[in-house]
C-alpha cells in the first residue's frame, strides 16, 4: 500500500487533472476499501470522480466502478442516506448497454447487493 500511495503522490505532481490520474485514485480506492480503510477509499474515490466527471465520456465503466467505490466506502461507514443515490447512480452507468459491453461479468452485482442491504431511509 505504501508504494502505491507514492506511486499517487508523483502521478498527483505530473498528471494533476488528467484521466490516468482518475484511474490510478479508483484503483487506490478499491484497494482501500478491500483493506476496510473507507475514509481512505472515500476520499481517493471522491479525487477520481472529480476528474473522470470532466474527462470522461458518458456512460462509462470508471465512472460507474468509481461511484460504486464510494458508494461501498461510504455504506461501510455507516453513511446510508449518502451511499444510496451515490449507489444508485453507479448501477444506472453499469446498466448502461455501452458499459455492458466492455465488463468482465456482472459487475453491477455488488453493487445491487450493497443496494440490498442497505437500511431503509
Amino acid at each position: 500500500v505504501a508504494l502505491m500511495d507514492s506511486a499517487l503522490v508523483i502521478y498527483r505532481v505530473r498528471l494533476l487533472g488528467h484521466r490516468r490520474l482518475s484511474a490510478l485514485a479508483h484503483e487506490m480506492a478499491v484497494l482501500h476499501n478491500r483493506l476496510g480503510n473507507h475514509d481512505e477509499a472515500v476520499a481517493l474515490a471522491q479525487e477520481a470522480l472529480a476528474i473522470a466527471e470532466e474527462q470522461t465520456p458518458r456512460p462509462h465503466a470508471l465512472l460507474a466502478r468509481t461511484y460504486a467505490q464510494l458508494g461501498l466506502g461510504l455504506s461501510a461507514q455507516g453513511r446510508a442516506a449518502e451511499a444510496r443515490p451515490i449507489l444508485q447512480r453507479a448501477l444506472r452507468a453499469f446498466e448502461a448497454p455501452e458499459v455492458q459491453a466492455g465488463l468482465e461479468g456482472d459487475e453491477a452485482e455488488a453493487v445491487r447487493a450493497a443496494l440490498a442491504a442497505l437500511p431503509e431511509k
